[in-house]
């Protein structure tokens, strides 16, 4: 298992990841993740950020149709 060292960076803390980890799950220098403490270790967990095509192509083809809310009920205007 590769090992690292915390070092100071500024007023916080830093490590390097083993470009062979980065590697595994995918993260590359700039990528965003997530920090979550778990049974007293830090897990790592990268974030995937979706394109607009990505989010379009996973909804139901229903969503886009139209609905008939039936007549206007009070002073609306259709």
């Amino acid at each position: 298992m590769p090992k690292t060292k915390v070092q100071t960076w500024g007023n916080s803390l830093g490590l390097r990841i083993p470009k062979a980890l980065a590697e595994q799950i995918g993260v590359t220098a700039g990528s965003e993740v997530e920090l979550r403490l778990r049974e007293g270790g830090i897990f790592i967990v990268p974030r995937h950020r979706y394109s607009l095509e990505e989010l379009l192509a996973a909804m139901p083809a229903d969503v886009h149709a139209e609905v008939d809310w039936g007549e206007a009920q009070g002073r609306e205007e259709w």
